[in-house]
């Protein structure tokens, strides 16, 4: 928003603020781990970002908005985390790293496209399995974790997950070379079924 904010427009985010903050907060809650400045500093951070792309944002659906804003909380989340990384912990994660077993150029490769197949089949989905999907997946959140998050029941989450992996597996064939990975059972669950 280059210009001004006219009268219209401030209804129009005053509006999206009603409706949708207690979800874009309760979002940001689940995804600090309940630490409430965070959160709040997350949900602030969202809602000033689509002031500033309202020209681009305003004639969304307000699904669409949602979408958005949690894409920012999530993106500002991380970069708190990278920024509070330093000392030991830093130097861990480094040792980590290179001492694990190096991937290959081909692995690499190979998993850099079927990252982007994947995330290009998610984002094709409805838009209730994409934003399940990716807050299991992409965002590593539990059952219950994303469940809160969205207000829904975890046996909706569950089958959301179970549909988007099972349309991962068809419109992937071969790119897939395992799908173990995406399972949307919580890790005691999975065993138990075997």
């Amino acid at each position: 928003m280059g210009t001004r904010v006219t009268e219209e427009q401030q209804k129009e985010l005053a509006r999206l603020f009603d409706s949708a903050y207690a979800r874009i907060y309760r979002y940001c809650m689940v995804l600090t781990r309940g630490q409430r400045a965070i959160a709040e500093d997350c949900a602030q951070e969202a809602f000033y970002a689509v002031a500033k792309s309202w020209d681009t944002l305003g004639p969304q659906r307000e699904a669409r908005q949602e979408a958005w804003m949690r894409s920012v909380c999530w993106n500002k989340w991380h970069d708190l985390q990278r920024h509070q990384m330093t000392g030991d912990a830093l130097n861990s994660k480094v040792v980590q790293f290179y001492e694990s077993t190096p991937a290959t150029p081909e692995d690499v490769v190979v998993h850099r496209a079927t990252l982007r197949k994947c995330l290009e089949i998610i984002f094709m989905m409805p838009p209730a399995r994409q934003e399940v999907a990716l807050l299991r997946w992409r965002e590593e959140l539990s059952v219950k974790e994303i469940a809160v998050s969205l207000g829904i029941a975890p046996a909706t989450v569950r089958s959301h997950c179970r549909t988007a992996r099972n349309q991962l597996v068809e419109q992937l064939g071969t790119w897939l070379p395992r799908v173990d990975h995406l399972s949307d059972m919580e890790p005691t669950q999975q065993r138990r079924g075997a």
